[in-house]
């Protein structure tokens, strides 16, 4: 029985530890490394891009990263033309004729070394100027899925691979402990008419009394951890995902190198 205990405590210690160290260390976003990595992602009307440039500061870095989705886009027209980003906006100034439809959705920046970053874009294009661009966003938030009812299933499909660890050890041990005390139980109720003589009954009927405290304690506990699952489950966060929104009203940013603006569409 110790023993049991001890392999319990020790399990139980080692759930939270990984849990800890999952919450603590600081990941990229998703999109970076996951559900697009360097490839691009078609949409209706448009295209998602992850672009990554290098420069001596966060903003060159920026901007280099700009200047490669709108490259990309534009292909080898021999337009010769800067990118800037200012405020999420792209900004193209130039002497040739470009028009480019763009949005930056999202960024992460990293500090390479002494006086070198890189910046790594999440860059929405249009297919062409005249298409409204999706409502697209990157959000941490997860529609309700039936993967909370499997404990860990929903925290793992999140990218906590720690919490559904804790969760799915924990609620092993604590089925387990109810199996064995519950078998406990039973064999020590059932020697209980196996003998005649008082003090062994009373014994016996002592254990029986004891292993059934625990097994209820253990129950309790797999309810409570099954009930925390489902809540976690279906509130909490996990890491950021690109989502594709269903708006009517759109408001569509577009720069060309005459001018830059915003524009506003209705779809029905």
């Amino acid at each position: 029985m110790k023993k049991f205990l001890f392999v319990l405590i020790s399990s139980m210690l080692l759930s939270f530890v990984t849990m800890g160290q999952h919450v603590s260390f600081k990941k990229c976003p998703e999109w970076v490394d996951g559900e697009l990595g360097h490839a691009n992602m078609r949409l209706r009307n448009s295209r998602l891009e992850v672009v990554t440039a290098k420069g001596y500061s966060e903003e060159d870095a920026r901007n280099n990263a700009a200047k490669n989705g709108i490259l990309n886009q534009s292909g080898e027209t021999g337009a010769r033309f800067s990118v800037q980003v200012q405020d999420g906006n792209i900004i193209i100034t130039g002497n040739d004729d470009l028009t480019v439809k763009s949005r930056i959705i999202d960024e992460y920046r990293q500090k390479m070394g002494p006086g070198e970053y890189q910046v790594t874009l999440l860059m929405q294009i249009a297919g062409n100027p005249t298409l409204d661009l999706e409502p697209v966003i990157v959000t941490r938030r997860y529609p309700f899925s039936p993967r909370i009812l499997i404990p860990g299933m929903a925290q793992i499909h999140k990218g906590s691979m720690g919490k559904g660890a804790f969760f799915i050890t924990s609620e092993v041990i604590f089925a387990s402990g109810v199996a064995v005390f519950e078998l406990q139980r039973s064999s020590n109720k059932s020697k209980i008419f196996k003998t005649n003589v008082l003090k062994e009954r009373q014994d016996y009927m002592d254990k029986a009394d004891k292993m059934k405290k625990l097994r209820d304690g253990f129950a309790i506990a797999t309810a409570a951890i099954y009930l925390w699952n489902l809540i976690d489950g279906a509130a909490a966060n996990g890491n950021s995902h690109v989502v594709v929104k269903k708006n009517k009203v759109k408001l569509t940013p577009y720069a060309t190198i005459q001018s830059a603006g915003i524009s506003l569409s209705l779809n029905f």
